[in-house]
């Protein structure tokens, strides 16, 4: 058994529930949603396969970080949460002979922006349902990764409450 994580996850998960609802409405659908783990998303590939051509949208948890403490309590009062969305998908294709026409990346540039649009309206779902106060942090393009192109947003979350000292384990 392990400990649940009332903090953090708990905001992750109701964050990709409105990433989710998001990407249904795009004309391109992101295949592969979900939480994803450590630093940074991870876009793999491998001969029959590309995470990124398939579409992936996801949500990170990128800190927690404690506001304040309680020394008659289990010490920490409320926490700094933040989180990552992101969509990626395939980059317009590099040619060995031939530069691809300007309306390859035209498109490409489209895409993105519908994904940023979606990831907006992500956010705002969120903050819809949250009792906290959230800031929206900036949108921003990702490097080119292989064949991977995309975009990243972040949500503050403030205020979160300390309910990690609570003895819940998983099922």
């Amino acid at each position: 058994m392990y400990r649940v994580d009332q903090v953090a996850l708990p905001l992750a998960q109701r964050m990709l529930q409105c990433l989710d609802s998001a990407v249904d409405e795009l004309e391109s659908k992101p295949k592969h949603r979900g939480l994803m783990p450590g630093r940074a998303a991870v876009f793999l590939a491998t001969i029959n396969e590309n995470i990124c051509c398939d579409g992936l949208a996801w949500v990170l948890i990128v800190s927690s970080t404690p506001e304040d403490t309680d020394r008659q309590r289990c010490g920490v009062l409320s926490y700094t949460v933040v989180l990552e969305i992101g969509i990626a998908r395939c980059a317009p294709p590099v040619a060995i002979r031939t530069i691809p026409p300007m309306d390859v990346y035209n498109t490409a540039t489209e895409l993105q922006m519908a994904d940023y649009a979606a990831m907006s309206k992500a956010i705002c779902c969120y903050q819809a349902t949250s009792l906290r106060r959230t800031l929206e942090g900036p949108w921003a393009p990702l490097d080119v990764q292989g064949a991977c192109m995309g975009g990243t947003m972040t949500l503050t979350a403030l205020g979160i409450p300390a309910c990690n000292c609570k003895e819940l384990e998983s099922p």
